[in-house]
């Protein structure tokens, strides 16, 4: 059966993965279907969640500079690599950033989504992992919505 980004779907699967272009650039997607093997019942809201992935990500990159904003998990997040990486590394990292901003904004504005993982049947539906860069850091900052696109809560993750 054919699927949106999943080409051909066998509901016999409990997981599947591929690369998507969301904002022209790649993120991977993947689907874990442990609680669903053998329906198709989850498709329609499945169907329903991946027309929005770009407004959802909006969303998420919005709340994520609120969090920042008002000094939570973000900001820590942020605080860390600043601290705990080689300044030379982060250096090369802002060398893409928006020099205009303060060092901890421009942290803020190289966040990379690297993921989606989503979860039919479960009230997190899917979970939303945003990076810096692989080579620097593997810690993650994790972002879950319900199947509405509404975030649940935002987690810090290595």
């Amino acid at each position: 059966m054919k699927i949106t980004y999943f080409n051909e779907f066998d509901p016999q699967n409990d997981y599947a993965e591929t690369t998507i272009i969301l904002d022209g650039k790649e993120v991977e997607l993947d689907l874990n279907c442990e609680e669903v093997i053998g329906s198709t019942d989850w498709i329609p809201e499945y169907e329903k969640y991946v027309v929005q992935l770009e407004r959802i990500k909006k969303d998420i990159l919005q709340y994520i500079n609120n969090d920042f904003i008002e000094e939570g998990l973000t900001k820590e997040w942020i605080t860390f690599h600043l601290e705990e990486i080689d300044e030379e590394y982060i250096d090369a990292l802002l060398k893409n950033a928006k020099q205009f901003l303060n060092k901890e904004e421009q942290v803020l504005s190289l966040l990379r989504l690297r993921r989606i993982g989503l979860y039919p049947e479960y009230e997190g539906y899917a979970i939303w992992d945003f990076v810096l860069d692989d080579e620097v850091s593997d810690e993650i900052l994790t972002l879950q919505t319900d199947t509405n696109g509404n975030i649940l809560n935002i987690a810090w993750e290595s």
